[in-house]
């Protein structure tokens, strides 16, 4: 695999920056659903609004947990995996939110 061949600091920094991403992306993403709900009834009239408002609802949710989770200090830990099986389960997350991303604009766009 690829990351099995990462140098330690090379999976830090990796994983610090595709982190970084994932967030900024994550924290992004209302402002994308709202921005998509607005396209899509100016685009489609009459049509659901399903997806983004769903997204919008999981985001709400998941930030919920997000809160409750770092107050349980859960997500501490000094003798945790190596970087390298870190910067693996880092980059799904990242993927995920770029799909999200994807499909909130798809769904909002004209149709042909």
């Amino acid at each position: 695999m690829f990351f099995d061949n990462m140098s330690f600091g090379g999976a830090v920094a990796y994983v610090q920056f595709v982190s970084a991403c994932t967030t900024l992306l994550w924290l992004l993403l209302p402002v994308a659903a709202i921005i998509s709900i607005k396209r899509r009834r100016r685009n489609r009239p009459g049509e659901t609004l399903l997806f983004p408002g769903l997204v919008l609802a999981a985001w709400v949710v998941m930030l919920c947990w997000v809160v409750w989770y770092f107050f349980t200090g859960a997500w501490y830990g000094e003798n945790g995996p190596p970087p390298q099986a870190v910067a693996l389960k880092a980059t799904f997350p990242l993927l995920v939110v770029i799909a999200l991303h994807v499909a909130l604009i798809l769904t909002a766009r004209e149709r042909p």
